[in-house]
């Protein structure tokens, strides 16, 4: 991969992502007892965004070539998408397990529904 393609590959992913941040798409759920949960999975959206928002910056800076501190070397552009690879990675198993906890717990919140509404019938 040329520096060329994988500076497009960060501009591609960071665009895909903020679109998809800025609500092109929408959830539908439809139990209110994982409002905490939709509250956490929105923090968690905010700080994707601020992230991209980062990333962004980054690439625009990588575009127009801006110098580093001086006396600071300037990241590669093969190191800023290593750290970056490694980072969403990592945000990703971190978003599928929070993810697989709040459908757990959906779950038992709706056993435990179902479970009150029979005593009541009863």
């Amino acid at each position: 991969m040329t520096s060329a393609e994988a500076l497009l590959a960060i501009q591609t992913m960071a665009d895909h992502s903020q679109k998809w941040h800025d609500g092109m798409t929408s959830w539908n759920i439809g139990s209110s007892s994982s409002n905490d949960g939709l509250v956490a999975l929105v923090n968690k959206l905010d700080n994707l965004g601020r992230d991209m928002k980062k990333l962004k910056e980054s690439v625009h800076a990588i575009q127009t070539d801006s110098h580093p501190p001086y006396g600071k070397r300037r990241q590669s552009l093969k190191e800023s998408l290593a750290k970056h690879q490694e980072e969403s990675a990592q945000r990703s198993t971190e978003m599928e397990v929070w993810i697989k906890k709040l459908q757990e717990n959906d779950k038992i919140n709706t056993r435990n529904q179902s479970a009150s509404l029979k005593n009541l019938e009863t």
